[in-house]
């Protein structure tokens, strides 16, 4: 286990979050209809779903870590679950404020 490649997969993490972030509040909320809004909505689907995977990843160095390590890593783990399950909430909710039901 190197808690550096937890670390690694937290910082990206966190980067992820944060474009998600930026895209629903500042292009989805008010984005036009159409094409432009379809390619917005794959790509932040494709971000949620990369955001799944550093978690999934970041699970399978949790379990890896000494035992001292294993619960502290665990619950910044759990964080990050609860953070990425809010913006896809968040996304999720959006959609359907305007129409889209995906």
């Amino acid at each position: 286990m190197s808690s550096e490649t937890f670390e690694l997969l937290e910082e990206e993490l966190r980067s992820l979050c944060e474009t998600i972030e930026k895209r629903i509040e500042k292009k989805l909320i008010g984005s036009p209809f159409g094409e432009a809004r379809k390619k917005l909505i794959q790509e932040l689907q494709r971000d949620l779903d990369e955001a799944q995977s550093f978690l999934q990843q970041m699970e399978s160095e949790c379990r890896q870590a000494p035992h001292p390590y294993r619960s502290e890593l665990m619950s910044t783990l759990r964080k990050h679950r609860e953070g990425v399950s809010k913006l896809n909430s968040r996304y999720r909710h959006t959609l359907a404020d305007f129409g889209d039901n995906r």
